[in-house]
């Protein structure tokens, strides 16, 4: 068979979309930045793209017939009041960098430099984590809740790590509640339990220690002590049997909860007591956790974006833009970015600073059509006892299935959140 080629010389590049990068050197003469992702723990070094760099391998479809010397030209001005990431250049600032902060460096590619060298650079750089004695990231799975209380307005943070979906008979119980994600002190810990029948339904319940404010010293004990409401007693069952702390009656069942369920709770209770090492039925445990924002500057652009609002309240008139708003969304793969109390940062809880969706380009899709519903903390207990323990109860008991490998979003090239022309 004959070789040929198709002509194809444009450059080829890598694609990678918005990198949030721990970082773990600086380097001043290249002027770039090497640590791991945080979702994936992929090594990366990014500088910034010059405009030239921008005009060729950056380039949309829009423009792809521009001139390339107008291209380079736009990219000059859009980069106008870029920050850099390390210091010695002639921007008008430069973002705080340093070993242990985070930053979010949109647009990253990778394409070969005119010395036939390969450069991973990126579009924009953003801030995440400053100071990391003060500063941390999450990522999970996220709720972002609105309340209006006596006090003012509320937004309460749930996070859950589905990502470390574990049977019970291998999770570290004691350890969920302790009230530190990563080193971080948070409002509430505990855990998301899932329960699976042999009738393959599932149902999924959720304990968490009381508000810190009012309890500081975070743990499974504090969790069982408090009452127990519809959302939290199949899981406070669960979890006073398998850790055997204490029995069903000394629970505090709150008097909301239906005569019904609180008996159905006291069988899965005794189910699991008899047999807490091999339980009848397929339980799957997450870490969860909650904390709120500061009152501030940070809410007030929360709940503009929450309510599409100027003034952050909500209107019949204006609907929020789904690429920012979590409203209506449910919960939503995320990153938290927090920030420690001063006052006390090893103990004290963390406040949420900024929420923002892990893939901006996928975001605008979620909840946006009739077919395609708030994600609920049910769907997740499902799915993360899909894949956990398998499709049919008892299946694949013995391991987790391999993760189906999921399609990656159509990315909107022409999109940078940077300031346009």
């Amino acid at each position: 068979m004959s070789d040929f080629s198709f002509g194809d010389d444009r450059p080829q590049r890598k694609h990678h979309g918005d990198v949030l990068l721990e970082v773990e050197s600086v380097d001043l003469e290249a002027r770039s930045v090497s640590g791991t992702e945080v979702h994936t723990g992929e090594a990366f070094t990014i500088s910034l793209a010059t405009p030239q760099e921008f005009a060729k391998h950056f380039v949309s479809s829009q423009d792809h017939h521009r001139p390339f010397e107008e291209r380079v030209a736009s990219a000059e001005k859009r980069f106008e009041n870029r920050p850099a990431l390390v210091p010695g250049g002639d921007e008008v600032k430069t973002l705080k960098v340093e070993v242990g902060s985070v930053v979010s460096l949109e647009n990253s590619r990778t394409f070969q430099t005119p010395e036939g060298e390969e450069k991973t650079a990126a579009g924009w750089p953003k801030s995440v984590v400053r100071d990391p004695a003060q500063e941390a990231v999450l990522t999970g799975t996220v709720q972002a809740t609105h309340y209006d209380t006596k006090a003012g307005q509320r937004i309460d943070v749930t996070v859950v790590k589905e990502q470390e979906a574990q049977n019970i008979t291998d999770f570290d119980l004691e350890g969920a509640f302790t009230g530190q994600w990563d080193d971080v002190p948070l409002t509430q810990t505990g855990v998301v339990v899932a329960i699976r029948n042999q009738r393959g339904e599932t149902t999924t319940a959720n304990l968490t220690t009381p508000y810190r404010k009012y309890d500081p010293e975070p743990s499974l004990e504090a969790a069982l002590d408090a009452p127990q409401g519809s959302y939290q007693i199949f899981a406070a069952a669960v979890i006073a049997a398998k850790t055997d702390t204490r029995d069903f009656d000394d629970l505090k069942i709150n008097e909301r909860v239906s005569p019904q369920k609180a008996e159905i709770a006291r069988k899965i209770y005794d189910a699991v007591a008899a047999n807490p090492d091999n339980p009848p039925f397929e339980i799957t445990v997450m870490p969860m956790a909650k904390t709120q924002f500061i009152p501030g500057d940070s809410l007030k652009n929360f709940m503009r974006d929450y309510h599409g609002t100027r003034n952050g309240k909500p209107s019949e008139d204006q609907k929020p833009d789904p690429a920012a708003s979590y409203q209506g969304k449910g919960f939503v793969p995320s990153v938290v970015a927090l920030s420690r109390d001063p006052k006390g940062p090893d103990v004290s809880p963390a406040s949420a600073r900024t929420v923002f969706p892990e893939n901006k380009f996928s975001f605008k899709e979620i909840g946006q059509q009739a077919e395609t519903p708030a994600r609920k903390l049910r769907e997740i207990g499902v799915e993360a006892t899909v894949k956990v323990h398998g499709e049919t109860f008892g299946a694949n008991a013995g391991g987790p299935t391999p993760d189906a490998k999921p399609e990656a979003p159509v990315r909107k090239k022409s999109f940078d959140t940077a300031p346009s022309l």
